[in-house]
Parts: C-alpha cells; structure tokens; sequence
C-alpha cells in the first residue's frame, strides 16, 4: 500500500463532512431546491445559439424556440454551444487518456474505497454506501477508441488491464453492470480570459473543463454559481450594470479556476505514467503526499475556499 487518506476531522476543519453523491442525485437535489424557491424550469431543450439584444438576450434551442432573459449563463458543458458562439475558441484537448465509470461492490477491506495506481492505468473508487463503491477506471488509449465500443467492450477492456491485480480489486469493476457503465475520453481547455460578453457569460465545464484528478469539475461549477449569483444580487436593470457584474465575477473566478485546471492536468499526467522507472517516482510521490493519512494541508486551497 502506497498510503491511507482519513477524513476524519474535515467537519471541524471546513464546517462540512467529506460526502460522496453521485451526479444524477446532485442533479435532482438542485432540481428540487429551485423549484421549491419557485424558479421556472425548461426540460428537454438544446441550447444551439443565442441572440443578443440591448435590453435582454435569447436562447434558441434545437426546435428554433427562442427563451428570452435579462442574462444568458452558458452552463452547457465541455462542447458548449454558448461558448462556440461567444468565443469561437475551437474544440477542447484530449489529455491522453480515457474512462470507463460504473459501479460496484466495496471490498471488505477498503469499505470506503480506495485508489490503485498502475502503468498507464488508475482505478478511483468511493463508498456510495450499501456496501456499494463508485468507480472510474482512467488508461492511457487513443482518442475515441474506448468510447466508440460497445459498453461491454469497453469494461472487458478494462477487465483485461487489471487482469493481474487483487481478487478485492479486480471484484469493483468484473461485478459491475454493463448496463450501469459510461466510457468516454477525457479532455480539458485552458480557461479563456474573457468569460463574458454584454449579457452573455460562461460558467462550469463551458468555461473551464478540466481533469478530473481532483475531483473538482463539478464543485468549481458550484462555486461558480455563489458567486454569479452573487454579483448579480444587485439587479440587472441596465445593460452596463450586468455587464460590470459579470466582470466581477470573472475577476474573481479566472485566477483559482486557472490553478486548478492546471493541477488537475498535472495530476492526470502523473498518474498515467507507463514508463517502470516513473511509476516507481510517482509511486514515491504518493507515498510523500499521503505519509500520516491526513491532506487536509495540502488541500486547504481546493477545502478552505469560501464566497467573496
């Protein structure tokens, strides 16, 4: 074992515990919170362009319906269709490797997960309770390969990759369902400079998608909404009101989103040495970084942040 991480003590230190919620429960809590606060919810729309005008601005979705505002936040993922539109910047970059998800049963030993590293290969997992761990299995692969077969295909591949390691670990992903399982490449983008323009502004992966190393994609989003949120609290009755609102909040968001891409990328690239030699210093590495099983120094920049 290359070390422990507890997160015992992360209440006391941050004012919240460390809790694992898979995405689609997020989603559907959000989803209920803003309705209950009486927000006004369009299901089942593709965002394609948008219009822009002095006084508002609109949204035209794949069937050409036009949805009308006083600001547009473009919060439509990696391939935004937003940010093609504000920026035109091109596509995102493929970082090397690819991931298979699912979700599995937790080995006696390590109930509440575990990280295995190999050559070219890392296997996250974390309890989702029930005796269930979620998984993302990371390798090295040429773009597109992985997410071009079929689900099962794709899982026996990563069967075949972790063919020679521990029976517990190996059960995580051989028992999982096929049906339960995602792969998809993975890619990230320099986050741009400029976020917005006159009504129009970027939040979460549609502005700064990256590694998912840290963990941090979905909660930089969510930090990105408290502050939107926040420097628009003020009102948006005038076209030069929002948008010296929306620089605020680029101001304020560019320098940490910035770090963060950068340190997951670094992450990613690290954990996916094949090379013997430099799994042997990134294994040392790991053992440096986890010595004594608490991080909550290290990661007092990701945990200690808090809304302007």
């Amino acid at each position: 074992m290359l070390g422990w991480v507890s997160f015992d003590g992360y209440e006391d230190r941050w004012g919240m515990p460390s809790v694992t919620v898979l995405r689609a429960d997020l989603h559907r809590l959000l989803r209920d919170e803003a309705q209950a606060a009486g927000a006004e919810l369009v299901e089942g729309r593709a965002a394609t362009r948008y219009l822009h005008g002095d006084s508002g601005v609109g949204l035209v979705t794949g069937t050409e319906e036009v949805l009308s505002g006083d600001v547009l936040v473009g919060a439509d993922g990696i391939h935004s269709a937003v940010r093609a539109q504000l920026l035109g910047d091109g596509p995102p970059r493929y970082r090397g490797f690819t991931a298979v998800r699912g979700i599995g049963p937790a080995p006696a030993a390590y109930p509440d997960g575990f990280i295995a590293y190999g050559r070219g290969l890392v296997l996250f997992t974390a309890a989702i309770g029930g005796g269930e761990l979620y998984w993302v299995a990371s390798m090295t692969a040429p773009r597109g390969v992985m997410p071009s077969l079929p689900v099962a295909e794709a899982l026996s591949r990563v069967h075949e990759r972790v063919g020679g390691w521990h029976p517990d670990l190996r059960k995580v992903t051989t028992s999982a369902d096929p049906a339960g399982c995602v792969a998809h490449d993975v890619f990230d983008r320099p986050p741009p400079r400029t976020w917005a323009r006159g009504r129009v502004v970027l939040a979460g992966d549609a502005a700064h998608p990256m590694v998912y190393t840290l963990g941090q994609g979905a909660g930089m989003a969510l930090e990105d909404a408290v502050v939107l949120a926040g420097v628009l609290a003020g009102g948006v009755s005038t076209t030069a009101a929002v948008e010296a609102a929306l620089r605020r909040y680029a101001a304020e968001r560019g320098p940490r989103v910035r770090k963060v891409v950068r340190q997951s990328r670094m992450l990613g690239r690290v954990a996916h040495v094949r090379s013997p030699l430099l799994a042997v210093i990134r294994d040392a590495m790991l053992r440096a970084m986890t010595r004594g099983g608490d991080t909550g120094g290290q990661s007092s920049d990701l945990f200690g942040w808090a809304p302007p």
